[in-house]
């Protein structure tokens, strides 16, 4: 999956950790542990924090579902969720999420998931909620630039000859530096 960017969007109105009810704390942080691995090691680590939102909001809403059941099927079953209201399970959509890559890293089966995906996205009305739609960001622009008869991109160019570009009219602008900060 293409890194999404998700965690500086996250959903504000879900429940704190600090909110979920207490019999189910160790739930959530059993579940929010394996995503945070599953996010890190095969995903988008952003994307952990778009789970623990979904994992908190079914603890403190959908508890008795959420003492039920292996951590590791929910952790699935709620990223295939995020993938399916966000249309990620689309082979022609620019993050497009595998299944079975998703059941793989998490260690589920497809039908455990799909079931509690289908609970999830039912319980939470997942599908029907914008707060849960993550947006795509804009396409980064190429700016191709020709140096020594090679075709290059001049965001990877050294400073001055992106520069130099600027002042020729062949690129609109510098692009930010790794030492400017970002506009607030």
């Amino acid at each position: 999956m293409p890194d999404a960017h998700p965690s500086s969007q996250t959903p504000l109105s879900h429940p704190l950790p600090g909110s979920i009810p207490e019999h189910v704390q160790d739930t959530y942080a059993a579940i929010a542990h394996v995503l945070e691995i599953v996010c890190r090691e095969s995903l988008d680590p952003g994307l952990a924090d778009w789970g623990k939102a979904i994992a908190a909001a079914l603890c403190c809403q959908a508890d008795d579902l959420v003492i039920r059941g292996q951590t590791n099927v929910w952790a699935c079953g709620i990223l295939h969720a995020i993938a399916k209201v966000n249309g990620w399970l689309d082979p022609d959509h620019p993050r497009y999420l595998s299944p079975s890559a998703l059941y793989i890293a998490c260690g589920a089966s497809a039908s455990a998931t799909h079931r509690r995906s289908k609970q999830i996205c039912d319980r939470l009305h997942l599908a029907e909620d914008a707060q849960w739609q993550i947006p795509i960001p804009p396409p980064v622009v190429n700016w191709m630039v020709s140096v020594n008869g090679l075709a290059v991109d001049a965001h990877l160019l050294p400073r001055s000859l992106q520069e130099q570009a600027v002042q020729q009219g062949l690129i609109p602008s510098l692009p930010p530096s790794d030492r400017e900060a970002p506009a607030q």
